[in-house]
């Protein structure tokens, strides 16, 4: 791993967190059948929050106000996007929630672009449309809007 370079690394780190990603939507589907939504994401959050509290240790100096603010801003709308993930998955299928959610990745471009004023590159545009192709056929999903699906 030396030797490898700081992009190699990246890429590799990319790839281990949409496996890691991508192998959470069927385990947290069969939880959700015997426990609640809010029990799951608790059992989340309070494992990534003793987590990430060992790893602030290490930046303890660095925090101010404003980053406090803006911490909990982050963690207030990261909770409401996966509580809305994981109620989705009590009403539908995994694939498709796996599909909705890695629809989120594709429009990044486009949001930055509309909150930056970023120009949108032919290559961005044509990604995106592989993207969402290859997520739908990843998926398996049906082009179907139920109520897990809203």
């Amino acid at each position: 791993m030396r030797n490898l370079s700081a992009q190699n690394k990246a890429d590799i780190a990319l790839i281990v967190v949409a496996i890691v990603w991508g192998a959470t939507f069927l385990p947290m589907a069969n939880a959700l059948k015997t426990n609640g939504v809010f029990v799951m994401l608790f059992c989340r959050f309070f494992l990534s929050a003793i987590f990430m509290g060992f790893v602030a240790l290490k930046f303890t100096k660095k925090f101010d106000k404003k980053s406090v603010i803006y911490g909990v801003i982050l963690g207030s709308v990261l909770f409401l996007s996966f509580a809305m993930q994981t109620y989705a998955l009590k009403l539908t299928f995994s694939s498709s929630v796996a599909f909705i959610t890695g629809l989120e990745c594709v429009i990044v471009p486009f949001m930055a672009a509309i909150f930056f004023k970023n120009k949108i590159s032919i290559f961005a545009i044509l990604g995106a449309i592989i993207a969402i192709f290859g997520l739908w056929l990843l998926s398996g999903t049906t082009l179907a809007l139920g109520s897990g699906e809203a």
